[in-house]
């Protein structure tokens, strides 16, 4: 089954009232919903049904189980009883949910009878962020019904299905809500309302059409909207505007797949080569945007915006972060022109917000303070605060944006709620974590939730695979318990990356693309030897290894590359290394930084894998430094659960200690686990502090890696030696 938006929304009411009615058209899910909240079901338009509740109601009433009463509006009766139910228990809530197409007698019905008592929520058909993504243009074409074609655009439903559908509005429905016209005459007037869908509402010309007044036009539009049908967009107004302003609403269908239907669309059209596709598309964005944002309980108005000189958008949002202003194009590729009239529009109206929605792909999204450049589905994710769709991301599909914008919502949402992260900056990452994912391309890509485990003798639960960032094709539900004593050590290389990790790499990418964008990805000779997805993420991470340290001096950045040539036994092409050099503190100090990355998780035996310097080669030492040079090997070592004591005192004491003669002057060491991260900068055992280990630990950045306005060219403004007498004073000792 399909979870619908609203069902979060419908819980959340039913805190808070004695009583819910989800209203929404026929055939759109409203049963289907309900049922997932209780078994107590009554159908009110089935007699049988109507006598099991008024034999049961003195049981319903007496006890908390909550009752699901199905088109509430065919019996009247039932809501003089439940205000009577209500009143004597007034303060428990969840009691009642109640289903109804909308119509006038049912509002009328809760307006007198249940008013202050009872929440309404609104459920539509089916919307773009309740489907895969690939869905989205057989939902855009056939309309939200789950019948009307959308799950299954393969078969044969459209328009078959709308054609019944609206017959039945016409003939049976609305004359039942009390529509006076006949059934031909509100056909006519639907057909009518869809030639003109997306155009400025002319009332006295429909009636004329229809040989009716103007005023009789809006009463039967009154109930085509009642009915969800149709959707009456009002103009943006306000006082003293220094422009004109158009005060006609303009009116669309809400369904695009009965609007085709009545515009003449068949089984074999193209849509897109249909004269009125823009006004098509337009409308079925415009309504994705209102009902989407509604059903998690948002509250805005929602308005067009167009003065008498033509300058229009198409819509305008009133929310309570201020205006918003929303273009629609039916493009890849929107025009700057877009943008610039968007801005004129936004300047006038005091819009905080401006949006242009297109067909543009994930990768080309852009958000740029508080202009973004988008497609639908990836603007409706930062509302909805999940995927695109619940279906797994599996192999051979990697995420969109708009799924890993949702997932590094959900992992981010503390950070989010303290205003450390932004949700423009959490989309910014996820567009570019789109693209290094799309270049990276990892085999059998998979989002993965941590497995607890318990090694022998330990008392610390931590995730079995908690990253993975190679390309081994490691299958983890075959993998081997890493905590069975073996001749060689068990190491974990894992194919999915879960929540936790994914914010990780996510903070990478972006600071790979951002903090040092002359570097990253525009460094063209750099960028020419990325031929693997594992080179690209290790020189991602060497990038943000450049971005710890403090007091970079601009333009000093440089890069040397040893390329290592792949021979004829090679089956793995071999990664170019990359040895990082700048300068600190006005060009007092030069820092070689020689990045490597170390995989795996503690097995039952000593950790035994080997960091080697140059691409895992053992042969290609560390260069040594020049009198004012530093030599500092920055080691991030990714762990599913823990690194001990004396592993890392291994670990750095390896290149530190061991290297005859000793050409490491000290190595950073970042730890990346599922129950604790930290960073560490280590020096040799065998010599005194010097000078030059004071400058490092005065100018690494251990701070939190959510903390970006320090990240890249942050200089000190103090003398040289003021910094070292503060940390000599606030760190005496030669322990890191």
């Amino acid at each position: 089954m399909i979870q619908r938006i609203q069902e979060a929304l419908v819980r959340k009411r039913l805190e808070q009232f004695p009583a819910v009615c989800i209203v929404g058209p026929r055939q759109a899910g409203k049963t289907t919903l309900a049922k997932t909240f209780s078994s107590a079901y009554f159908d009110l338009e089935q007699e049988a049904d109507r006598v099991k509740l008024d034999l049961l109601w003195n049981e319903l009433i007496a006890g908390d189980q909550l009752a699901i009463l199905d088109e509430a509006q065919s019996w009247p009766e039932i809501f003089p009883r439940l205000r009577g139910a209500i009143d004597a228990r007034r303060k428990s809530n969840g009691r009642f949910l109640l289903l109804g197409s909308v119509s006038p007698s049912l509002m009328k019905q809760v307006s007198e009878s249940l008013a202050g008592r009872m929440a309404l929520v609104d459920l539509p058909p089916l919307s773009a962020m309740e489907l895969p993504p690939e869905y989205a243009d057989s939902l855009w074409r056939n309309g939200g019904f789950p019948d009307g074609g959308c799950l299954h655009p393969e078969a044969a439903a459209f328009p078959v299905w709308q054609e019944s559908y609206l017959r039945q509005m016409s003939h049976q429905d609305l004359p039942a809500w009390g529509l006076p016209s006949k059934p031909q005459q509100t056909d006519r007037l639907m057909r009518m309302v869809a030639a003109i869908h997306g155009s400025q509402l002319n009332a006295s010309q429909l009636g004329q059409g229809l040989g009716i007044t103007y005023h009789t036009v809006g009463s039967y539009l009154d109930f085509l909207e009642g009915a969800f049908l149709i959707r009456r967009l009002p103009p943006f107004f306000a006082g003293n505007f220094p422009k004109r302003l158009i005060k006609t609403p303009k009116i669309y269908w809400r369904d695009s797949g009965l609007l085709h239907s009545l515009l003449g669309l068949t089984s074999t059209s193209g849509l897109i080569d249909q004269p009125w596709v823009g006004e098509s598309w337009e409308g079925w964005v415009i309504d994705q945007i209102i009902t989407t944002r509604k059903a998690t309980g948002e509250s805005f108005a929602a308005y067009y915006f167009r003065t008498s000189d033509g300058l229009e958008c198409d819509l305008l949002l009133e929310t309570d972060q201020g205006r918003e202003v929303i273009e629609i194009k039916l493009s890849a590729n929107p025009s700057i022109q877009t943008f610039s009239k968007l801005s004129k529009i936004a300047k006038l109206v005091g819009a905080c917000k401006q949006v242009v929605i297109s067909r543009i792909p994930d990768d080309s999204s852009v958000v740029a303070g508080d202009r973004s450049s988008v497609n639908l589905q990836t603007y409706l994710s930062q509302f909805t605060g999940r995927p695109a769709s619940d279906m797994p991301v599996g192999k051979g599909r990697l995420p969109t944006q708009s799924e890993l914008f949702s997932l590094l919502r959900i992992e981010a949402g503390g950070l989010v709620r303290e205003g450390v992260l932004g949700e423009k900056e959490l989309m910014q990452r996820a567009s570019l974590l789109a693209q290094d994912l799309k270049v990276m391309a990892p085999a059998g890509f998979r989002l993965l939730p941590p497995r607890w485990l318990l090694p022998p003798e330990s008392e610390i639960n931590f995730a079995l695979v908690e990253y993975a960032f190679d390309q081994s094709g490691h299958d983890i539900d075959n993998a081997d318990d890493p905590f069975v004593a073996k001749n060689e050590v068990s190491m974990m290389d894992g194919t999915g990356l879960d929540r936790e990790s994914l914010l990780y790499l996510s903070k990478v990418s972006e600071t790979g693309h951002r903090i040092i964008p002359s570097l990253w990805p525009v460094e063209a000779e750099l960028c020419s030897h990325l031929k693997l997805g594992s080179q690209h993420l290790d020189t991602l991470n060497e990038v943000w290894w450049l971005s710890r340290w403090q007091g970079i001096d601009d333009g000093t950045v440089e890069h040397e590359k040893v390329i290592l040539e792949e021979t004829r036994s090679s089956k793995r092409q071999q990664a170019p290394s990359v040895d990082w050099s700048f300068t600190i503190l006005g060009g007092q100090v030069r820092i070689n930084l020689e990045v490597k990355n170390r995989r795996g998780t503690k097995g039952s035996e000593p950790f035994s894998k080997k960091a080697y310097l140059f691409a895992n080669n053992p042969e290609k030492p560390f260069r040594p430094s020049k009198e004012n040079e530093i030599n500092v090997l920055a080691i991030t070592a990714y762990h599913g659960g823990y690194i001990s004591e004396s592993e890392e005192a291994s670990l750095v004491a390896e290149y530190l200690d061991s290297l005859d003669p000793p050409v490491i002057d000290a190595v950073a060491l970042m730890v990346k686990g599922s129950t604790t991260s930290y960073e560490k900068i280590h020096f040799p055992l065998n010599r005194e502090l010097n000078k030059k280990d004071l400058i490092l630990k005065a100018v690494f950045k251990s701070c939190d890696p959510e903390d970006h306005s320090y990240v890249g060219t942050n200089r000190f403004p103090r003398s040289l030696q003021d910094v070292i007498e503060e940390v000599r004073t606030r760190s005496p000792h030669r322990d890191s």
